[in-house]
Order: C-alpha cells, then sequence, then structure tokens
C-alpha cells in the first residue's frame, strides 16, 4: 500500500480533451489518503470510459468505469465538471471497496459515505460555500422525497430488488448526516473516527452498528439518538420558531416548536443548532441543544438584534418556518457570511420585488455578491418578476465571469422586448464561450423577437454543442408548434446513431406532443427492442405514461428476451400502469 499507478483509458479522438476530466486525480487521491489518514489500498487506479455505460460511473476495485459523456472540451468545460464523479468513485476505493456494507440495507456506508467525501473534496478545492450549496441542495430534495409510501428510514431492509434502494435516501441523505455527525462530533473527533474507522474495518463487511461503535468509542459519547433518528428512522424536524426581544432583561428569547407530524418513523429530534444573533453590526453565534418538543433559550441582546439566523449555514435536515421582516431579509442578504444563507434571504425576498429596496438589493447582489450561486439566484429572481425596469441589471448581469449567472441573465431577458435586448441575445447566442448560454439564448430570442421564431430553430439545429443542449432546445421549441415538419425534424434525429443526449430528447418530444398518432407508436413500440440500454429504459417508461393498451404486446416479448433487473422492473411497472389505465377506461 502507498505505492500506486494512475491511469486513463479513452478514445482516442477523446485524448486531448480528457485532463479536464482526469487533470485532479492526484489531488483527489492526496487529499483522501492524508484526511482518511490510510493509503490508497491498491497498487493501481485506473479509469476507463466507455459508450452508453448504463451508469455515470462504476466503482470496480482498483478500475473505475466511466460513461463516455464525462470527457468534454473547453467550451463545455464552463459549464460542466467531471470533477464530482471522479472524486465520488475514488472515495469508492475506501469506502465501499476496502470497507464494504455487508447487505445492502447498509448500502448508505458506501454511497452516502462516497457522496459526502466528494462534497469534502469541493469544501477542499472550490471553497465552503460551494460545499455547504450542495449539501443544501441534497436537503431540499429529501425533504420533498419524504411523503406518503415514499418515506423509508436509510437502513432499510424491505426491497424487491437492491436497486430500490439506490436513490437520495443512501446518497444524499448519507451525506447530510455525516456532515451532522461533523458539527456534532466538532472537526477534530470526525476525522479521529474515520481514520479509526477505516482502520479497525479496513478489508472486512460492515453494517450501520459496527461505524455507530467506532463513533461512540472515540468521542466517548452515547449517540443513540444520533443514529436512531437520521439513521433508523425517516422524517425530519419541522421547526416554528419566533424571536423576541425583551427590553427590559436586554435579552433575546427565542421559542423553537417542533410541529412535525410523530409516527412510527419520525419523532422529536434532538440536535444542535447554531443561533447567530447580529447587534450593532456585529454577529455573535450561541451553540444550542434542542432536546424537547418545545424549547426557550435566551441570549444577551443589549438593543434589538438587527437580524437571527436560526442553523447558520443550513447544516441541519429539516423544515423550518421563522418569520422575519422584510429588512431582516435585506440585511441577511447583505451581511450573512455564509453563502447559503444570503441565498435563503433571496428566496424570501423573491415576494418582495416590487418594493425600490428590495430591487435594489437584489440587484446589487446580483452583480457583487462573492458567491456565483447568490450572483445566480438574484438574476433569476429579479427576472421572474418581470419588471420594466430590471432589463439593464439583467444586461449587466450578463457579462458575469461565470457562465451560470449569465444563463440566468439571458434567460430572463427572454422576457423583454426591444433592439438593445435583441443585440444582447444575438451576441449571446452567436458569440458566447458557453454552449448552456447559447442554448438559453436561442430560448429567449424565440419569445422576444416571436416573428423570426423559426429561423432562430432552424439556426440552433446547425450548432453543435456538448451533449447537443442547443439543437435539443431548437427541437423543443419547434415541437410547441405540432406541425407536420416539426414532426419531421424531430423524428430525424430519433434514429439509432445520433447523438444519444439528443436522440433521447428526440424520442421525448414524440412521444409528448405525437403520442395520439399511430405512426408514432408503432415506432415506439419498435423502439423497446433498440440496442441502446437508455432509449429502451426510456420508451418503456414513455409506454407506461401513455397508457395505450397496444404495447402491451411489445413490453410482454420484452420481457422474455431482456433480463437486466432494473428494465424488467421498469416493464413490470409499465403494464401494470396500461393495465390500471385501460380498467379505469372501462
Amino acid at each position: 500500500m502507498g505505492q500506486y499507478t494512475i491511469s486513463n483509458y479513452v478514445y482516442k479522438h477523446q485524448e486531448a480533451d480528457a485532463i479536464r476530466s482526469f487533470g485532479k486525480t492526484p489531488k483527489m487521491m492526496e487529499f483522501f489518503t492524508t484526511h482518511i489518514s490510510y493509503p490508497y489500498p491498491w497498487e493501481k487506479f485506473s479509469q476507463t470510459v466507455v459508450a452508453d455505460f448504463i451508469f455515470g460511473g462504476m466503482e470496480n476495485v482498483r478500475a473505475v468505469t466511466l460513461s463516455d459523456n464525462t470527457i468534454h472540451d473547453s467550451r463545455a468545460h464552463l459549464d460542466y465538471s467531471s470533477d464530482d464523479l471522479v472524486a465520488h468513485e475514488l472515495a469508492h476505493q475506501w469506502f465501499g471497496n476496502l470497507i464494504t456494507c455487508s447487505d445492502w440495507s447498509h448500502a448508505w456506508l458506501n454511497e452516502g459515505f462516497a457522496t459526502y467525501f466528494e462534497n469534502l473534496f469541493t469544501e477542499y478545492d472550490r471553497g465552503k460555500d460551494a460545499a455547504a450549496k450542495k449539501m443544501m441542495d441534497y436537503q431540499t430534495v429529501l425533504r420533498n422525497i419524504d411523503e406518503g409510501d415514499r418515506r423509508r428510514p436509510t437502513v432499510c431492509n424491505r426491497y424487491n430488488n437492491p436497486m430500490d434502494l439506490f436513490d437520495s435516501r443512501i446518497y444524499g441523505k448519507g451525506a447530510v448526516v455525516l456532515n451532522m455527525l461533523r458539527e456534532v462530533l466538532g472537526h477534530e473527533f470526525f476525522w479521529k473516527t474515520i481514520k479509526n474507522y477505516v482502520a479497525k474495518y479496513a478489508f472486512q463487511c460492515v453494517e450501520t452498528k459496527d461505524f455507530k461503535s467506532v463513533v461512540e468509542e472515540t468521542a466517548n459519547s452515547n449517540l443513540d439518538w444520533f443514529f436512531d433518528q437520521w439513521i433508523y428512522k425517516s422524517g425530519c424536524p419541522l421547526f416554528e420558531v419566533t424571536s423576541k426581544w425583551d427590553q427590559g432583561t436586554r435579552s433575546l428569547n427565542l421559542i423553537v416548536k417542533q410541529t412535525q407530524n410523530i409516527d412510527s418513523l419520525t419523532g422529536i429530534f434532538q440536535t444542535p443548532v447554531d443561533i447567530e444573533v447580529w447587534i450593532r453590526g456585529n454577529p455573535e453565534t450561541y451553540r444550542v441543544m434542542i432536546m424537547k418538543e418545545v424549547e426557550t433559550f435566551s441570549f444577551p441582546a443589549y438593543q434589538q438584534p438587527q437580524l437571527v439566523i436560526f442553523d447558520k449555514g443550513s447544516k441541519i435536515l429539516k423544515k423550518i418556518r421563522f418569520e422575519k421582516s422584510v429588512d431582516e431579509w435585506i440585511y441577511q442578504i447583505q451581511r450573512a457570511a455564509d453563502g447559503v444563507d444570503r441565498l435563503q434571504a433571496i428566496d424570501e425576498l423573491r415576494w418582495y420585488v416590487s418594493k425600490d429596496t428590495v430591487m435594489k438589493v437584489l440587484s446589487k447582489a446580483a452583480l457583487e455578491d462573492p458567491f456565483w450561486a447568490v450572483r445566480q439566484e438574484a438574476v433569476w429572481t429579479l427576472g421572474d418578476a418581470n419588471l420594466s425596469n430590471i432589463s439593464d441589471t439583467l444586461i449587466i448581469a450578463y457579462g458575469d465571469r461565470d457562465s451560470k449567472v449569465r444563463v440566468a441573465s439571458i434567460s430572463s431577458l427572454g422576457r423583454f422586448k426591444g433592439e438593445k435586448v435583441l443585440k444582447v441575445l444575438k451576441h449571446a447566442f452567436e458569440k458566447d464561450s458557453s454552449y448552456s448560454v447559447a442554448a438559453a439564448a436561442l430560448r429567449s430570442l424565440t419569445q422576444a423577437d416571436t416573428a423570426n421564431r423559426k429561423k432562430y430553430c432552424i439556426e440552433g439545429l446547425k450548432y453543435t454543442s456538448r451533449n447537443e443542449i442547443v439543437r435539443a432546445t431548437a427541437l423543443q421549441l419547434l415541437a410547441e408548434s405540432r406541425d407536420e415538419e416539426a414532426l419531421k425534424n424531430i423524428w430525424s434525429f430519433s434514429g439509432y446513431g445520433i447523438e444519444p443526449n439528443l436522440r433521447l430528447h428526440a424520442i421525448r418530444l414524440l412521444a409528448i406532443n405525437w403520442k395520439e398518432r399511430d405512426d408514432v407508436l408503432y415506432y415506439l413500440f419498435r423502439l423497446v427492442d433498440d440496442p441502446n440500454f437508455h432509449v429502451r429504459r426510456i420508451v418503456i417508461e414513455i409506454l407506461g405514461e401513455i397508457g395505450d393498451r397496444r404495447a402491451l404486446d411489445s413490453l410482454h416479448a420484452f420481457l422474455q428476451n431482456y433480463p437486466d433487473e432494473r428494465l424488467e422492473k421498469a416493464a413490470r411497472e409499465a403494464i401494470e400502469k396500461i393495465q390500471l389505465a385501460n380498467k379505469e377506461k372501462k
């Protein structure tokens, strides 16, 4: 251990671009080896790209397989990075290969750890705000998925197929839980725990209780409550927070209630929370421990606080209701140190953009905030307001160095008219360095200059880009007319040999817009046997959604010929949907 070679295998025509996907691999290797305190455990590490690969990546021991879609040119690099995928699969060499979950119910020990270490590298390489933004995005998905019969714990042994478990409940939630554990243990003890866990269980199979025992031994603390609520159960707290300044006692009183539905999967949560209180421009952070359904906390405050942030940095998986005034949200976007807290303020201020003070603070954030995601969100919010006096700010925002901000600017400008706007949009379509910006400009041009809509779309069909996102946009815009010419154009991009992403997009457009036509339906029936895995998967799902009983023969024949577990599951679900749809029609 400790001596290894790194090799990358790509198609000949991808050689010049491969460095963009794999260039940071040595840096990742150094970061993981140093922080895990365990040398890379194999004698080599290779990465091989494969056409039409059915996953983004697969963490085979020493020899990762990746979709060839991860290789991209310099223009695409402005919008897209392979770093997350490469870091994720590399992290699996420790978490998944060196240490392996004993059965699939504990799959978060593989996928949650790899997802979190991918994010830890993001924090190391691109900064705290970038990593926190990814965590916030995971939290958003988890809040939305935890409903009805979709609810389940992270550790779950009830499944028909192991692939049923491989969703955000083990990937994103595993990462979020580990991030919360780092907050509970503290930075030093968290990394000590990781070091002890890997050293103790290297080359072994583990269950969650094994990781838990190492955590408790390292921290010398009972953490039953943590693992019970976050790993063995489901849901998250719904906090209702109210704050009141008491002039007499010169203190701030914060009342925190948990109002989530309590059942066998979700109870009252226990968690540390950071409360940030701003007085006369100075922030003070207090860590409190929430343990009961209703908690009251008191903090010194010699005058009315300008701002209170509950869960500074948004580290806790939660839902929250915390009423603040417009002035407080404005202060938060202006002064909060954490990018995710400024993003939260923008989300709340979107309802007040017509106020002059709000528009000014959002415009300033759109042009000057140091974090690209805040600038981007401020631009989207200004654009959504659709106020006549905002277009100049959006045009200035188009000069942003980050293509994601320029996409928001150009997309929003499509709501406005005039030669000035058209000039910017045409420049973005024809000359911007980003493919994503060009695709956004095409859509906006068809909105701002409807008379020339078709001309712009035809130009878009000539535009080569990564994943063919510009041509895909052109096809989608053409499809909105639903005429014969549009059908002919879209059909021509749906055949075998067309760039896979564009082909899938064309097939979806056919199904969405012309599903009532028999020639389109029978074409989709034939695609069930297409050589491309992703086409088969998408077409099976589409046929289930359409619900036409004539698809049953193709789907039943497919089940006899293609034993792939995921496609078999998709085909059976599609058959059930079709049968149910036709039963309801009778």
